[in-house]
């Protein structure tokens, strides 16, 4: 039998991991609309439709988890697999902005004769 102490403390770790795992998220979807408003160009919608894919994101794992039998395993192969699908996109994306040469011909500062 379990006692009441024991309950608490599974309680609390319980809700440390849930915050961690949302802070974890917040960042992830940070990163995810910053880089992908650098590469489109369009920061503001860009955060808009991320945050409405993280939404629907969350709406699917929600259907999705009704076919989960095994809660713990699933929660487990759940967060490794958003785990490693965060970091490898972020990374992905960030090298691939590196790797894109940049044209700055439209940068170009004014001359004497024009001003």
């Amino acid at each position: 039998m379990i006692s009441n102490k024991n309950r608490l403390w599974d309680d609390v770790l319980l809700i440390l991991t849930m915050a961690v795992l949302a802070g974890c998220g917040l960042i992830y979807e940070y990163l995810l609309s910053h880089y992908a408003g650098r590469v489109l160009g369009i920061m503001e919608s860009t955060i808009y439709a991320m945050i409405g894919l993280m939404i629907v994101a969350m709406g699917l794992g929600a259907f999705a988890a009704r076919k989960i039998q095994c809660a713990f395993n699933g929660f487990v192969w759940l967060e490794l697999t958003i785990a490693f699908l965060g970091s490898s996109s972020i990374l992905i994306i960030g090298g691939l902005i590196a790797l894109t040469p940049v044209s700055y011909t439209h940068l170009t500062l004014p001359t004497n004769r024009e001003v």
